[in-house]
């Protein structure tokens, strides 16, 4: 994948090894110069899912080291949720996270996107596959993570199902995929941080302290 889409993708395990290949790490990241934007942005993406439950796109047209701040913002805000590790923080977080995730998605479908789409669909551990007819994805997978819609025409027996995969629309498979990264997040968060580095956000998380 190219690094704009790791960008917009920065859960991906492309989007480490990019951040590796370029020798970024987490103390460059806490502490460096060349990450303060990346700092910055890390807390937007809190704030945002805090105060409107949504984290806004940033414009990404200066190249590798701008993919980088943006992946590596991804990276803080999961520090900063796990320093603060509040319950309705870490939903709020998850939710934003994963309504980011759909509204990129519904982007690179519109722009024939589809091969992308689904990479990312397996990296969310979902089974997907592209057709001539569309978008398709296993049954078990889709009632995996569609139980929780409660609208009849997410039931299985209103869906088409062809050698037990389910068709779906682009905007049904994007909502989907929001409920698949939404579970991730809420399993892996908050992190278990060691002592020293939750020390150190704390100005960050409370700055008159």
């Amino acid at each position: 994948m190219d690094t704009g889409t790791l960008a917009r993708f920065p859960f991906l395990s492309g989007a480490a090894a990019f951040a590796e290949s370029l020798r970024a790490d987490l103390e460059s990241l806490l502490q460096g110069t060349a990450y303060e934007e990346a700092r910055s942005r890390g807390r937007q993406r809190v704030l945002g899912a805090l105060r409107s439950g949504d984290i806004q796109d940033v414009p990404l047209a200066g190249g590798d080291f701008e993919c980088l701040q943006e992946i590596m913002s991804y990276l803080y805000a999961r520090l900063l949720v796990s320093a603060i590790n509040d319950p309705f923080l870490t939903r709020r977080y998850a939710l934003a996270e994963a309504i980011r995730l759909n509204r990129n998605l519904g982007r690179l479908l519109d722009a024939r996107g589809e091969e992308t789409v689904i990479d990312v669909a397996r990296e969310l551990g979902v089974n997907a596959i592209s057709t001539e007819r569309g978008l398709m994805m296993h049954f078990t997978d889709f009632l995996r993570f569609s139980s929780r819609i409660k609208s009849p025409e997410w039931k299985l027996i209103n869906t088409e199902v062809f050698s037990g995969f389910v068709y779906l629309p682009g905007p049904s498979f994007c909502r989907v995929l929001q409920n698949a990264l939404h579970d991730r997040l809420e399993k892996e968060l908050p992190l278990d941080l060691p002592e020293e580095i939750v020390a150190g956000l704390k100005p960050i998380i409370n700055p008159s302290v």
